[in-house]
């Protein structure tokens, strides 16, 4: 925890399997609110949530049900929105393109299950032949399943369309939010642009090495319809535009609670963004050394609801 101004104030939880104390990988996975002044933080492979206080003592800790490892979010009321964690054994796939699946469940505050949302496809992976065995690799302009809760709703979409379904905390479809959008397919020097600046600073033996393990990579039909997506203090929708190789930062669309387009919105590229409020985002960025700094941006919000107007900060964060 710490202050507005940066000054820490208070460390919570720890390594280990006690009581409030996580596990030495990926823990915590997540960190969310609960309802009242409290916050729920998940122990991914332990499959465990534990509930802290605005002070942070340690409340209680239960078990999620079978294999719904990862706290995706909390609604209003406590439920819990949970997601698997998509299996996957390179050894037994073969090589080429792979997708597993990732299924979505919403569980009530004890972590039994309340209803299931559905299987979703995850992201592409490309499994190739190394030292004997097989290896994964992310394809670059790899498709997925994005999903968020929207505040009483959870959202969930796979971005090989721009198609978003809402739900509600029982599992019924509520609406789905569609927008038009440009398709392009990716080209063999998207993919050589992509490789040469991701592995920039090796060695010419080891780029040599893994553009040679790479050359047999199969390309997408097409690019992602759209990236992350968020929420807001309004209950307002965000939803990022995938960024293209070669184009400008792209733009957010923001939508209001029922769906509809607000106007676009123009964010600092490289914002890893926490909370977007009334009037400011909250998020951090990294430097070329990987130090990690907070910013906190103003948001100015115009009252128009034209889907052509802007949104943008008022100054450069701080």
């Amino acid at each position: 925890m710490f202050d507005a101004s940066g000054t820490h104030l208070a460390s919570w939880g720890g390594r280990g399997e006690g009581p409030g104390e996580f596990g030495d990988f990926a823990a915590p996975w997540s960190v969310e609110p609960w309802p009242g002044d409290s916050i729920a933080a998940s122990d991914l492979y332990a499959r465990r949530v534990s509930i802290f206080n605005a002070q942070g003592v340690h409340g209680r800790t239960f078990v999620l049900e079978d294999q719904y490892y990862r706290l995706m979010g909390v609604l209003p009321d406590g439920k819990m929105f949970l997601g698997t964690v998509p299996a996957f054994v390179a050894g037994t796939m073969g090589t080429g393109l792979v997708r597993r699946e990732v299924e979505y469940a919403i569980a009530v505050p004890d972590g039994n299950l309340h209803a299931a949302l559905g299987t979703y496809p995850a992201s592409e992976w490309y499994i190739f032949a190394e030292g004997g065995g097989m290896a994964p690799y992310p394809q670059p302009f790899r498709h997925s399943a994005i999903a968020h809760v929207w505040g009483d709703l959870i959202v969930i979409g796979s971005n090989d369309l721009y198609e978003i379904r809402a739900y509600t905390a029982d599992g019924a479809l509520a609406r789905i939010v569609r927008r038009a959008h440009d398709v392009r397919s990716p080209t063999q020097s998207d993919l050589d642009d992509h490789l040469d600046e991701q592995y920039a600073d090796r060695t010419e033996e080891e780029r040599a090495r893994v553009l040679a393990e790479l050359e047999d990579m199969p390309l997408p039909e097409r690019f992602p319809a759209f990236g992350r997506i968020l929420t807001d203090s309004r209950g307002s929708l965000w939803v990022e535009d995938y960024q293209l190789p070669g184009e400008p930062t792209p733009a957010w669309t923001v939508l209001d609670a029922d769906g509809r387009v607000l106007g676009l919105m123009d964010l600092p590229p490289d914002l890893r963004i926490f909370e977007i409020g009334e009037d400011y985002i909250l998020g951090s960025v990294s430097d070329d050394l990987g130090i990690e700094r907070v910013q906190l941006w103003p948001l100015e919000r115009s009252e128009s609801r034209q889907a052509a107007g802007r949104l943008a900060p008022t100054a450069t964060g701080g």
